[in-house]
């Protein structure tokens, strides 16, 4: 899987359209800041509600609850702000020469894939507000064009308004 440079996407169609070409699958969308605060406030309350579950271990006058009290205190907290890190990082929308897709999860019990074929495609959406404009972070949808259940939905995608607008050249060019 290879990433491009959204900073000049004129340039970058034709390479992406050569690499698609050649049966490459191209990412062309990920998450960006703004989708990890969720995640971030998650983990605070987590490690909060860890926190207070510890110190009342702690109270109490035993050896081995200090020692689990301790590592629960140390461990929860990095095992879960890794496991929902990784979660975000993997969340991309990507081409191919048959279609888009939204790949989501890292483990193997929990990847999948979301995909719509360019002869099924319809248009694509971002979702501009005062606080996307700001982050230059925006919500997409790409439309299935016969069913409102196939439609693929990303949040805070990285400049997602050139991200629709690549999509959307390539639906039209696919579509002619």
């Amino acid at each position: 899987m290879s990433d491009i440079d959204l900073q000049n996407p004129d340039k970058e169609l034709k390479k992406i359209a050569k690499k698609i070409a050649g049966g490459e699958e191209v990412t062309i969308g990920r998450v960006s800041w703004m989708g990890y605060l969720r995640p971030i406030l998650l983990w605070v309350a987590v490690t909060f509600v860890v926190l207070l579950v510890a110190s009342v271990l702690l109270l109490i006058d035993n050896i081995t609850v200090t020692i689990i009290s301790i590592f629960m205190l140390v461990s929860i907290p990095i095992l879960i702000g890794v496991g929902l890190y990784i979660e975000v990082k993997s969340l991309n929308i990507f081409i191919t020469n048959k279609g888009i897709g939204l790949a989501t999860g890292t483990l193997p019990w929990n990847k999948r894939a979301k995909f719509i074929r360019w002869k099924d495609a319809d248009n694509v959406v971002y979702y501009p507000t005062f606080l996307s404009l700001i982050a230059q972070s925006y919500k997409i949808t790409i439309k299935h064009r016969y069913s409102d259940a196939s439609n693929i939905e990303m949040d805070y995608v990285k400049r997602g308004n050139v991200v629709a607008e690549l999509i959307e050249t390539f639906i039209e060019q696919e579509n002619e």
